[in-house]
């Protein structure tokens, strides 16, 4: 366990680390699970919802996270920020 701890805290990827929740023992509860991977509820339970679909090691659909703004949209809040009238 003492591994996987090591692993979780090392990665960066959210993918990687939700398939590590996945190897959590059932006798663990979701807050002992968050205490011992410092991990937060919301990736705990998303863990054990693709565990109980999936199975141990999940693969990990992409998620959208969110729409990318145009450079136009992007200038366009600058310059409102920016304005005199606004600043």
């Amino acid at each position: 366990m003492e591994q996987l701890k090591a692993e979780y805290s090392r990665t960066s990827r959210r993918e990687r680390k939700l398939q590590i929740l996945s190897l959590t023992p059932r006798h663990f509860s979701i807050k002992k699970t968050m205490e011992f991977f410092c991990a937060s509820e919301h990736m705990v339970k998303m863990s054990r919802k693709l565990k109980k679909e999936n199975g141990i090691l999940p693969e990990v659909p992409l998620l959208s996270k969110g729409r990318k703004i145009s450079e136009e949209e992007q200038f366009s809040v600058k310059r409102f920020y920016k304005s005199n009238e606004i600043s």
